[in-house]
């Protein structure tokens, strides 16, 4: 039997049960001791203690179903509130779901092929940007929504999901009205009946745009630094290369396997001073751009300059990770500034100082001269005749006698000394180790070197030079306009003195 559901069912219940039991007890008593018709109410009381049992099992039997009957609406009330429970949870699951897949902008989506229908979450019609209410979600109105450049590969990709049961993975684009393009990344799982025949397609649609254009920018951002025609090195903060690019393979010969985990050090040569790397380091360790030279060597030794733009680069925490490098190679418009330098201080037809680079260096030595006190020798020469050789033999010979004077006077002089031709046919020579013997010495070693020359040479003239000595005394200072003057003055005094000698 059922348990009653409820105490007043009960009651009803033992009510019956008691009117039962009395009126069974009365029919047996009467058919046991009476024949019909014959049962005076007088003997009622005499049947009191049957009665006593009737109501007793009543009172049991009430109590008993309704024990039940509350337990049984104990258990419907437990029921109802774990039901309600169930509700509340799977209410909240669903109202965190949405918010999720608002926050990451992906939606879900069903395309049931026994009703034939589209379904889509609340998230889908929000990517696609369409009124739920308006909008019939199928299949051909979401075909209409792509952008018509990838409306064949969402075809195939469809077709092939549902023939090969491989599913779907792609990313495909939907254009506006308004020409704004949006990208969604499009996951879907094939489902089988015990037939094996596709019965519908689960999936999920998220909405990559802020993704996709960053990592295109990615992309771009790659394919110019792998393109760039300048070399670029990223260091991790202990200065490993973690990354070159091929225009730094094509410079220094080293493939990226050879660079990547060595120090950038492995490039540098003595010609870069220390006080480079130590500004160098300064400003990228306080966290900002460093801009210089380099004077680098390449895997096959030879020597390369180089113009370095360095950066550091902070993680979202502010924290120095890297080190980016960007470096054009230089080495001809350092050839080419070391050229002009050179022309401007020497000249072209000899290869000695011109005069702009004696005066140069000659007050360096004058200065040095002062703080040693050591004395300086000056000698300031001719070429004699140059006017009649060019006259008479051209100038083609008159400039080789200007180079051969100028090698005369290198083999007469030691490489510190400074040599120079002022112009014409005037040369100087300082040097910045003068003794008493150092006049007397000079003289001789030219005039045995022009006169060697002169034996050896095959020219129709010799060569002759006059020549006046000066000396600095840093106890008796002068400028260099001075010294020059007085070697000028002395020069000048020997080739009148022999003008008059070959007069006589």
């Amino acid at each position: 039997m059922k348990p009653p559901k409820s105490p007043i069912a009960a009651a009803r219940v033992s009510a019956l049960f008691a009117l039962a039991g009395s009126a069974w007890f009365l029919a047996c008593d009467l058919m046991a001791r009476r024949p019909p018709g014959d049962w005076p109410l007088s003997r009622l009381p005499a049947y009191g203690g049957g009665w006593v049992f009737v109501v007793v099992a009543s009172l049991l039997l009430y109590y008993l179903l309704r024990g039940q009957a509350r337990a049984h609406e104990q258990s419907i009330s437990r029921d109802i509130s774990e039901l309600k429970r169930t509700e509340d949870a799977l209410r909240a699951s669903e109202a965190m779901l949405k918010e999720a897949q608002k926050i990451a902008h992906i939606g879900h989506w069903e395309l049931n092929f026994l009703t034939n229908k589209l379904t889509w979450s609340e998230e889908v019609y929000n990517i696609y940007e369409v009124d739920p209410e308006k909008f019939e979600a199928s299949f051909d109105a979401f075909f209409n929504l792509l952008s018509p450049k990838d409306k064949d590969k969402i075809d195939r990709s469809f077709t092939q999901a549902a023939q090969n049961g491989t599913g779907l993975d792609n990313i495909h684009r939907f254009t506006f009205p308004d020409g704004r393009i949006k990208y969604v990344h499009e996951v879907c799982r094939n489902f089988y009946d015990q037939e094996g025949k596709l019965t519908r397609l689960v999936g999920t649609v998220q909405d990559v745009t802020a993704r996709w254009l960053t990592e295109e920018r990615l992309r771009q951002l790659s394919l110019a630094v792998e393109q760039s025609p300048a070399c670029v090195v990223i260091t991790d903060v202990s200065g490993k290369i973690t990354y070159v690019n091929p225009k730094f393979s094509e410079l220094t010969g080293y493939a990226p396997d050879e660079a990547i985990g060595q120090n950038p050090r492995m490039l540098k040569t003595e010609l870069t001073p220390p006080e480079t790397y130590e500004d160098l380091w300064s400003s990228l360790l306080s966290g900002r751009e460093w801009r210089g030279e380099f004077c680098n060597r390449k895997k096959s030794g030879e020597y390369y300059w180089e113009l370095a733009s360095i950066s550091p680069v902070a993680n979202a925490l502010g924290e120095i990770t890297h080190f980016v490098a960007v470096k054009e190679d230089i080495t001809a418009r350092k050839v080419a500034e070391e050229r002009l330098r050179e022309l401007s201080v020497s000249d072209e037809l000899t290869g000695l100082a011109n005069r702009r680079g004696f005066m140069l260096l000659a007050r360096q030595q004058i200065k040095a001269a002062g703080r040693s006190g050591r004395a300086l020798v000056l000698l300031f020469a001719d070429l004699d005749r140059l006017k009649w050789i060019n006259d008479n033999l051209g100038h083609g010979e008159g400039d080789r006698a200007i180079r051969d004077t100028a090698a005369i006077l290198r083999d007469t002089f030691r490489a510190s000394d400074i040599l120079a031709r002022l112009g014409g046919d005037e040369f100087v020579v300082l040097s910045p180790e003068a003794t008493e013997q150092s006049e007397r010495l000079i003289m001789e070693r030219l005039q045995r070197n022009l006169r060697a020359h002169n034996r050896d040479a095959e020219r129709p003239f010799e060569l002759s030079v006059s020549f006046g000595i000066s000396v600095y005394d840093p106890a008796a200072p002068c400028t260099l306009e001075e010294l020059l003057e007085r070697g000028d003055r002395l020069m000048y005094e020997q080739k009148q003195r022999r003008k008059l000698e070959r007069q006589e």
